[in-house]
């Protein structure tokens, strides 16, 4: 069984993931597509990766604001 302490930072890392993913949703949704790439750029960071579906919006808003998709 996982020790209490472990456990919680797991639920407290998956919170920050899930605010970091709102905020780029919400930047995303007002037209700041920059803020909402550097939200999920805090996501890999922090996790490692996106979640899926999160690289097809990033791909989207990276050609929205002008940049085109990474290669």
């Amino acid at each position: 069984m996982p020790n209490r302490d472990f456990v919680i930072r797991e639920q407290l890392h998956e919170s920050a993931v899930a605010q970091s993913l709102r905020w780029a949703q919400e930047a995303a949704d007002s037209g700041d597509f920059s803020d909402a790439l550097e939200w999920l750029q805090v996501v890999e960071v922090v996790r490692g990766d996106l979640p899926p579906g999160w690289g097809n919006k990033q791909d989207s808003w990276r050609y929205r604001r002008g940049q085109g998709p990474a290669l």
